[in-house]
């Protein structure tokens, strides 16, 4: 994806900062005592667990139209957004909804999935300087896009720590015969994410087939992250201006 999530200004509240940044959006001028202090707040969400799954890749390959793309709404609360497409709840991630929710006006970046010619399953994605990782290829025969694809060993939030994540070398994080499990997609080897109930095997935010899906959003990380009820999470993001709205859109099939 070509566009950063959201460059994040120093002056934002602390627990605005931590729910952003686990959401994979762009962090770029946080000061380092309000990094410090995040750390010390999270330590104990760093955990990762070994990542169990034995699958193998799969060996289908994608259709020449094959694309996966974010789409970003700017404001939920803009007369241009589809009431219909507000989606914004832990029960939400990955639902699919109308293709309207993904044609938000000039916000669409297709993912960047080859490097030298190659292209590969799990990749950077920059987010202004700093680095997460995506998933997209063929996954039980069907076209998927994934997100949330922390590696293990990454310290969330510690932007200070040559292993902080997101990451500010993104060099190393090019799989190219991975699957949504062995990149660790939706925070599936953190134990802040799989201690929750019905979340053990990770956030769903692995999205199969063509279509429009409900993508991570600022709004999913409160309830778990930040302890907060869902109302108190909306108006809070809208007192700040970050009521955007993510969507992952997908394209072709896998033959």
């Amino acid at each position: 994806m070509a566009f950063s999530k959201l460059v994040l200004a120093a002056s934002v509240p602390l627990f605005v900062v931590l729910a952003m940044t686990l959401s994979g959006c762009a962090v770029t001028e946080i000061s380092n005592s309000l990094m410090d202090t995040a750390k010390g707040l999270l330590d104990g969400m760093n955990t990762t667990e070994p990542n169990s799954s034995t699958t193998a890749p799969d060996t289908s390959t994608l259709s020449a139209d094959a694309q996966g793309s974010l789409v970003a709404w700017a404001n939920w609360s803009s007369p241009d957004f589809p009431t219909e497409c507000f989606h914004m709840g832990m029960a939400d991630i990955g639902k699919k909804v109308d293709d309207k929710c993904c044609a938000a006006p000039g916000a669409v970046s297709p993912m960047v999935t080859e490097k030298d010619g190659t292209a590969y399953d799990c990749f950077p994605v920059d987010l202004g300087g700093i680095y997460a990782r995506d998933f997209f290829g063929c996954d039980d025969g069907e076209v998927t896009v994934a997100e949330g694809c922390t590696p293990a060993g990454y310290e969330v939030l510690n932007l200070s720590s040559p292993d902080g994540w997101p990451t500010s070398d993104g060099s190393s994080l090019w799989e190219g015969t991975g699957t949504p499990s062995s990149c660790y997609c939706g925070y599936s080897n953190y134990a802040a994410v799989t201690s929750m109930t019905g979340y053990s095997a990770g956030f769903p935010s692995v999205y199969k087939g063509p279509g429009c899906f409900v993508a991570l959003n600022y709004l999913h990380m409160y309830v778990p992250f930040m302890g907060m009820n869902a109302s108190t999470a909306k108006s809070t993001l809208e007192a700040y201006s970050y009521n955007f709205a993510f969507f992952a859109h997908i394209e072709g099939s896998c033959q």
